[in-house]
């Protein structure tokens, strides 16, 4: 199985269809008959994005045809597997997936303070901005 890819999609994180077929070991075109089936249900976890994406050149000249890709958040793509069969390739990139989410999420998250003293300094900066804030809305008020 290839390394997963993940990536940024507006402000949240996807993984394409393609990317789920191929590490389920399922056909492409079966992933989007099952998203599309089930669209609805897809759509609870947010609009299911789709793109198309062009065809790799060919040598005589012109393109292949060109794929009609699905990008699916986390949530989608985590019911999409619920769909398939569990044989051994299916649950091997099931725990795949939930671990490619889970690290670009805690990649992104902000470090939490080590220390009580690193806790308090950071709170202490919040206050202080707060304040700043503060008198600024003030000072631009009307008079």
């Amino acid at each position: 199985m290839s390394a997963l890819d993940i990536f940024q999609h507006g402000d949240t994180f996807v993984v394409s269809s393609e990317t789920v077929a191929e590490g389920s070991g399922v056909q492409h075109k079966n992933v989007l008959e099952l998203i599309d089936a089930n669209r609805t249900e897809f759509e609870d976890f947010g609009q299911v994005a789709f793109e198309t994406r062009k065809g790799s050149a060919l040598p005589q000249g012109g393109f292949a045809r060109s794929t009609r890709v699905a990008l699916l958040n986390e949530q989608q793509a985590t019911l999409l597997m619920t769909y398939q069969r569990n044989t051994d390739q299916v649950r091997a990139f099931k725990r795949a997936l939930v671990k490619a989410f889970f690290d670009m999420a805690r990649m992104v998250a902000p470090a939490l303070p080590q220390t009580y003293a690193e806790a308090l300094r950071e709170l202490a900066d919040k206050a202080e901005q707060n304040a700043a804030l503060e008198a600024k809305v003030q000072a631009d008020a009307p008079k």
